[in-house]
């Protein structure tokens, strides 16, 4: 089977607000005293600073550079080492917090397990234009919810941020930002060769994926037809009269769905699947199968041992495999091509050549008395 390409638009909500937040950078004077309080078994005093840092100088100073890191959650007051700081420590940076004006962009679609997509500063004046503004409201807990949390961004540089406070009044704007997801899952039936993209305005390939398998998704979007799905084959279970030709002797369909609504993932685009694998859905079924692939198969002349063979080529197919084939003697063949041909369908007296003449051409035994 083919993957399955699951695609949707993105539904966004775009908002503008006061936010204090945190940009990761590089600053080696906090690292330095970040490292020290780690060397001092994860505490640090004043006096520690003024002795490795800055010799004759006040513990005053010591003392404000501490109560910096605490205000950036590095440090506690009293100059123990936060988690955030020893993060700080293994990464080389702090977050240093801004505050500001800012639209941001959110989302709650399940397949992407970030809220937050992208935000942008904007001037303090900005905050009274009314034009695509709809209203001011109180945030929304879902994204009141975020804060302090550490958010990779969707944006070209990756960035990393810290949200620590949303202002209780936002703005709701006009979403801009246009965006699909693409959840590709692959027949390999191996989690980690699917993938989930987002195109559009923002790009970015996200690693967290939903925890389903090839045929998870696949039952689900056959839904009502899931039933017809062979376990033990992985084939679609048909009836002969349902297949055009090409499907019969290829034992492949390509099906199509309209806007099919997937587990817990919510609805997507209309989507075909190709290569679909395809068995009988019953023996009968089946011996109708084998004997019209039989007819089709008689192309020249067959002896008694060639149309053994044929019939036995058939009867192999693994899409019989797990049904009791029985075609017909190659004389019964012949009075079926005959009596087809005698109504008219000049197809069928050729075929009844092809076995009729190989027959009489062959010895017959004769009893002697």
């Amino acid at each position: 089977m083919d993957r399955i390409n699951l695609k949707r638009k993105v539904e966004i909500e775009k908002f503008r607000g006061i936010l204090d937040i945190g940009r990761q950078q590089k600053k080696e004077s906090y690292i330095s005293i970040l490292k020290l309080a780690e060397e001092n078994g994860g505490k640090v005093e004043a006096k520690d600073i003024i002795n490795k840092f800055f010799k004759d100088r006040p513990e005053s100073l010591g003392e404000r550079l501490i109560h910096r890191c605490y205000l950036y959650g590095l440090l506690t007051e009293d100059g123990q080492l936060t988690g955030e700081g020893k993060l700080a420590i293994e990464e080389n940076k702090v977050f240093l917090k801004e505050n500001g004006a800012y639209n941001f962009w959110t989302t709650k679609d399940p397949l992407i397990k970030q809220i937050l997509l992208n935000l942008k500063g904007i001037s303090v004046f900005r905050m009274k234009e009314r034009s695509k503004v709809k209203d001011l409201i109180n945030i929304p807990g879902w994204i009141k919810n975020l804060e302090n949390e550490r958010i990779t961004l969707f944006n070209k540089k990756n960035e990393v941020v810290k949200i620590y406070e949303f202002r209780d009044l936002v703005q709701d704007m006009e979403n801009d930002l246009n965006i699909k997801i693409h959840y590709i899952v692959s027949p390999l039936d191996k989690i980690e060769e699917h993938k989930l993209l987002i195109t559009g305005d923002l790009e970015k390939g996200l690693t967290e994926l939903p925890k389903y398998s090839y045929e998870d998704i696949w039952l689900s979007l056959l839904g009502k037809e899931s039933d017809r799905w062979d376990k033990e084959s992985n084939a679609y279970m048909c009836n002969l009269d349902e297949l055009d030709n090409s499907s019969r002797l290829s034992f492949n369909i390509t099906k199509s769905f309209k806007n099919p609504k997937i587990l817990d993932l919510g609805t997507f685009n209309n989507l075909r699947v190709n290569n679909i694998p395809i068995i009988p859905i019953n023996n009968e079924e089946a011996n109708n199968w084998a004997k019209w692939i039989l007819k089709q198969k008689i192309i020249d002349y067959l002896d008694t041992e060639d149309y053994s063979n044929l019939c036995f080529e058939i009867i192999k197919m693994k899409a019989f495999e797990k049904f009791e084939i029985s075609l017909p003697a190659q004389e019964e063949m012949t009075k079926f091509f005959l009596k087809e041909s005698e109504e008219g369908d000049i197809e069928f007296m050729e075929k009844y050549w092809y076995l009729k003449s190989p027959l009489e051409l062959e010895p017959k035994i004769v009893n002697e008395d």
